[in-house]
């Protein structure tokens, strides 16, 4: 979902009973703010509540010369086509 509204949704997903346990921000390139938030959620009861702590990783897409990054290319790997 958009950066922006990753706020908004942790919020109805509380008041919905559930509670983050992992966020992933994605960046286009370093030198730009996040662009997108992957958020994973958990019923609040099985994860005991409000109090448990958020797994938060960033990935970045694009490396300063605008290839590719490592990590973008291994988490893409299986939707590309190899080229022969």
């Amino acid at each position: 979902l958009p950066y922006d509204a990753a706020g908004s949704l942790k919020e109805a997903a509380r008041k919905a009973g559930l509670a983050p346990t992992a966020q992933t921000t994605i960046h286009s390139n370093r030198r730009k703010p996040p662009r997108r938030a992957v958020v994973h959620f958990a019923r609040a009861a099985e994860v005991g509540g409000n109090g448990i702590s958020v797994e938060e990783n960033e990935l970045t897409l694009l490396n300063p010369d605008g290839s590719n990054t490592a990590e973008y290319q291994a988490l893409a790997r299986d939707f590309y086509l190899e080229r022969q």
